[in-house]
């Protein structure tokens, strides 16, 4: 039963900073400037919130990694809230989900990983639905949501394997110390961002605004989701547990989209995505 809690909170909080970062998008995204002071926050909020936990000190080889990491996870938040900007929500956390494929793909090519036919099958299955979702005959999707949305795809399959790559090594028991350190390093490359672009243009956000503490606890909501799923990775059957983080966090994300923001989608692309959101539950399997 804990474990299904446990697993229930990570979704519901990954969710929450979903809808942190939407509201934020939609309502409070002016410039350049706010992104990089959003993003500090949030950041800042992941680093102190790992800080309570216990690890080896990092080596030389996780503090390197986990700057690479670092560029990847600004890159990724970066084009996730511009993609928001201009498209749904949770259209735009299924584009980004697709993103599992991405490592799959690198352990094939880079680690000859045999890739299983159920997930060449799944892939094909991926590919129809991403087709369905897109509505491409009829083009009513937004070119630049999209172009944001691929970029938050492919950095967030970076992402993966970054850690994979780390958790591969001998290193690997430094987890905590890397992700902590990752998070601090995208605090200061947001931060730099934020003093670079306010001499152009002052962020349109004040300290004031409900903007902050959306920033600060999706920050706290992202780092609590990297331990609990840190804890449930080890602790759970592989079986359950990605299909139900991976496709669960999608399908609570287009409820939420539709409750509170009233996002609308075709039925065609609602058949493409939920075929698409199975397909991603299992293709990790």
């Amino acid at each position: 039963m804990k474990l299904y809690l446990l697993l229930s909170a990570s979704i519901l909080l990954e969710t929450a900073k979903n809808v942190f970062s939407n509201n934020f998008s939609k309502k409070s995204l002016k410039n350049e400037t706010d992104i990089y002071k959003f993003n500090t926050l949030m950041y800042a909020g992941s680093f102190l919130v790992l800080m309570f936990i216990r690890s080896p000190a990092a080596s030389l080889f996780t503090i390197l990694l986990a700057v690479l990491f670092a560029v990847a996870l600004w890159f990724n938040q970066y084009a996730f809230l511009k993609a928001l900007k201009y498209g749904p929500m949770g259209f735009t956390t299924f584009i980004q989900g697709v993103s599992l494929v991405i490592p799959i793909i690198f352990g094939a090519l880079v680690w000859n990983e045999e890739i299983k036919l159920q997930q060449y099958i799944l892939l094909a299955i991926l590919i129809t639905s991403l087709w369905l979702a897109l509505n491409i005959k009829k083009g009513e999707f937004d070119v630049k949501w999209l172009l944001f949305s691929v970029g938050a795809m492919v950095s967030m399959g970076a992402i993966s394997i970054l850690q994979s790559v780390h958790q591969m090594s001998v290193h690997k028991n430094e987890l905590i110390a890397f992700l902590r350190t990752a998070f601090l390093f995208t605090v200061i490359i947001n931060l730099l961002g934020w003093a670079m672009r306010s001499k152009k243009e002052p962020s349109c956000f004040k300290l004031k605004s409900s903007a902050v503490p959306m920033a600060t606890f999706s920050g706290i909501f992202m780092g609590a989701v990297h331990i609990i799923n840190l804890y449930l990775a080890g602790a759970m059957q592989k079986i359950i547990f990605f299909p139900t983080v991976n496709g669960g966090l999608i399908f609570i994300t287009l409820i939420s989209g539709l409750v509170f923001f009233k996002e609308k989608l075709t039925i065609k692309q609602w058949i493409g995505i939920i075929i698409g959101t199975i397909a991603l539950s299992f293709i990790g399997i």
